[in-house]
């Protein structure tokens, strides 16, 4: 059974939506949006291939459905790796291209 972990960033990325509903005082959205996501990837390991593959990027992208998340992730038979946590309102052709070593590189 492949298992899950969040990069450094994608839990920083998942902090700040959280953080953001927070301090709209959306307490109950904001729990609900960290379950949903939590949740996500967790069946998301069952089955890693099912978002597009950006080969520029190294990684697949997948929107979470009814979120307006989007998640950057990578996998091998034993991990899947969420390298990002993107609201659709944010410009991802912006982001730093992440080529870091991941589960396949050491």
């Amino acid at each position: 059974m492949r298992r899950h972990k969040f990069d450094r960033q994608a839990v920083e990325d998942l902090n700040a939506q959280v953080d953001y509903l927070t301090s709209k005082d959306a307490f109950g959205a904001a729990e609900r949006l960290q379950a949903r996501v939590l949740q996500f990837v967790e069946r998301l390991c069952d089955h890693p291939a099912m978002g597009r593959f950006l080969e520029h990027r190294g990684l697949w992208e997948l929107w979470i459905p009814n979120t307006r998340l989007v998640l950057w992730y990578r996998y091998n038979d034993e991990h899947l790796e969420v390298v990002r946590v993107w609201h659709t309102s944010r410009d991802r052709e912006r982001a730093p291209d992440d080529r870091s070593p991941g589960l396949n590189e050491t």
